[in-house]
């Protein structure tokens, strides 16, 4: 996790680095502005490590990646997210991202997959994919910074989005007999 005051040089190297890496793994990374992190720099991808290293080296711009390429994301509340999580993790932890203040969970999964009609869209599970973008780590935003969750590696294997949707339902439903305190 992020100290409280990092050097500017140091979060810009941070920032740099992850977005090389990024990079390399083939994801479609944009700068996005920080702290508040709602506003794109630029919509154009860069496509190879000496443009990215580049624009990271003027500002400590947080990172942006779109969706519906390399991956899909199942967004839930984190009391879904922590059973979903544990679930998923018997076989192998899957990569998680959670954003501070949003009390978000985003479970990367492979892209392409409808939203399973038995999930009720009153659950606040979503599913996002092409067309809409997430932040990655180290990406600081006001109350700390974007971060990983778990073991769950962000490059490793991505479990099936239709796995992670049946995963919460799952928990919901057990959420919702579980009986409530007085």
């Amino acid at each position: 996790r992020w100290g409280e005051h990092v050097p500017y040089s140091e979060l810009r190297s941070r920032l740099r680095d992850a977005a090389v890496g990024y990079v390399r793994a083939g994801w479609p990374i944009l700068p996005v502005e920080t702290p508040t992190a709602d506003r794109l720099i630029c919509h154009r991808c860069p496509r190879d490590e000496a443009t990215v290293r580049d624009w990271w080296s003027e500002e400590p711009y947080g990172i942006a990646c779109r969706l519906g390429s390399a991956f899909d994301v199942v967004d839930m509340p984190a009391t879904l997210g922590e059973p979903v999580f544990e679930a998923l993790s018997q076989h192998h932890p899957p990569p998680v991202i959670e954003v501070p203040l949003t009390g978000r969970w985003q479970f990367l999964v492979t892209p392409g997959s409808p939203r399973i009609a038995d999930l009720p869209s009153a659950s606040d599970v979503r599913l996002l994919g092409r067309g809409r973008w997430i932040l990655l780590p180290p990406t600081p935003v006001v109350g700390g910074a974007v971060d990983t969750i778990g073991q769950g590696r962000l490059d490793g294997r991505l479990p099936h989005s239709l796995t992670v949707q049946w995963a919460a339902l799952r928990a919901l439903i057990t959420l919702r007999r579980q009986p409530t305190e007085a």
